[in-house]
């Protein structure tokens, strides 16, 4: 009992507090305000986290017991405001963006971290201003990171994690666009770039620029600008997704959204159909292709907006082809696309209200519905804004969006003293025969399966 107490000691006091789940240890570490989803590598987990000052750091933890391991500055340089990114971390190395200078200054000195320490392994040679978070390039061997080269253009610069040498720089690309089903960790290789027209470019496995294409040439009109928010998956060998459309004055037809299929390889528009992708990523986590299909119109009121009268209709499609596969009309329009306390099982499956308010869980691939079972506990998603102190392109009012925290939920979205049945890719990270992921409280870890 006193090897045990020791441990139980230890853990708190680096912040997190041992517990027991199902005769396996879990622990909750609630000092740590997450703001950027968990990654992990080697027994160890890395998270972006704001501290009490509101600055940015990477925090590595031990994946076993989570207790702290070190701390290390962060600045999210000229990253747009509006989008949340995580640490990155690849064969043993994590990506950090440090502070160049004052908090004024949006220069970082990019440097490769050994993940178990937090000490550098090395520093990139120059400083950067970055337009978008680094990514881990859709080839899984190196590290992208969009930077300005001048006032009005940037460039993608591809970098070996083991010791920072540039592979390629490609002109052009500003933020990237696609990720991985279910994940936000890997970047696809569509990116738009700082082209004046609104415009989107794909980098090839070589690190070439295979196309260049405007969004209104692939949209059908001007109003489409991924300013106005986006979301694309790239999947089966295309770039699937929508992007945001302008209001015209107070008013958004969000029945105009369209989603679309672009090849990868050379630009060309495969398929178009009505609605907005995963309802603008409020369903990031399915990894089931699934269209927001909407009625009526968004309404801006002073400094808010209302969907008041909004309708949504689900949509399955097939990716190949773009043909829908099932359709639901649901209630919650306005939850399912800021994502909030939406009710989730795991990847292919959330719970939906129907026109009777009657909530049931949705199969996503199937389009079929079943019962929510008594007592079932669900998986939630909450959104989050943080206040950092940051140079002047990198907050809005010193605000940024965090990525998604998570907790456990009932069907209606209420918190339960429970945990889910089942990891989800997009929750979290698996270390240590553990499942860790983001909570609106700090960190937690429990030996979920799947």
């Amino acid at each position: 009992m006193a090897a045990v107490a020791a441990v139980a000691l230890a853990a708190a006091v680096a912040g997190a507090v041992l517990i027991a789940s199902a005769g396996a240890p879990g622990w909750d570490d609630q000092s740590l305000h997450v703001v950027g989803s968990p990654v992990s590598d080697d027994g160890v987990v890395v998270v972006l986290d704001v501290t009490a000052t509101h600055h940015l750091e990477l925090t590595g933890v031990r994946a076993t017991d989570g207790s702290t391991l070190w701390h290390r500055p962060y600045s999210a340089s000229e990253v747009t405001p509006g989008v949340g990114f995580g640490p990155v971390v690849l064969d043993g190395t994590v990506l950090d963006a440090a502070p160049a200078g004052g908090l004024r200054d949006p220069a970082v000195r990019v440097e490769g971290l050994a993940v178990r320490t937090g000490r550098p392994d090395w520093t990139f040679r120059q400083p950067l201003v970055l337009s978008d978070a680094p990514t881990i390039c859709t080839q899984v061997r190196d590290v992208c990171m969009a930077a300005w080269t001048s006032s009005t253009a940037t460039a993608l610069v591809r970098v070996d994690p083991g010791d920072g040498a540039v592979s390629a720089v490609v002109p052009g690309p500003e933020r990237a666009l696609a990720v991985s089903p279910g994940s936000a960790a890997t970047a696809g290789s569509l990116w738009e770039t700082s082209d004046p027209a609104p415009t989107l470019s794909e980098v090839s496995a070589n690190g070439a620029t295979a196309w260049t294409r405007t969004v209104a040439t692939l949209f059908g009109g001007s109003g489409y600008n991924p300013d106005e928010g986006w979301y694309f998956v790239a999947e089966h060998g295309l770039d699937i997704g929508s992007v945001g459309l302008a209001p015209h004055g107070d008013v958004l037809p969000l029945g105009d959204i369209e989603t679309v299929a672009i090849a990868a390889g050379d630009g060309a528009l495969r398929w178009r159909t009505k609605g907005f992708y995963g309802c603008g990523g409020g369903l990031f986590f399915l990894t089931a292709d699934v269209v927001c299909r909407y009625s009526g119109e968004v309404r801006r009121i002073g400094r808010s907006a209302t969907m008041a009268g909004v309708g949504l209709t689900l949509e399955g499609v097939d990716a190949r082809s773009g043909r829908v596969t099932w359709s639901v009309p649901v209630l919650g329009a306005k939850a399912l696309t800021a994502g909030t306390d939406v009710a989730f099982v795991d990847a292919d499956h959330v719970v939906v209200e129907l026109a009777s308010r009657r909530r049931v869980v949705l199969d996503a691939r199937r389009g079929t519905t079943s019962p929510v079972a008594a007592g079932q506990v669900f998986w939630c998603e909450h959104d989050q804004l943080y206040r950092v102190s940051a140079a002047p392109g990198g907050s809005a009012d010193g605000q940024r969006a965090a990525t998604p925290v998570f907790d456990a939920c009932s069907a209606d979205g209420s918190p339960v003293d429970a945990l889910p049945q089942r990891a989800v890719p997009a929750v979290g990270v698996r270390a240590s025969g553990l499942f860790v992921w983001p909570t609106p409280h700090g960190l937690e870890a429990a030996p979920l399966p799947g």
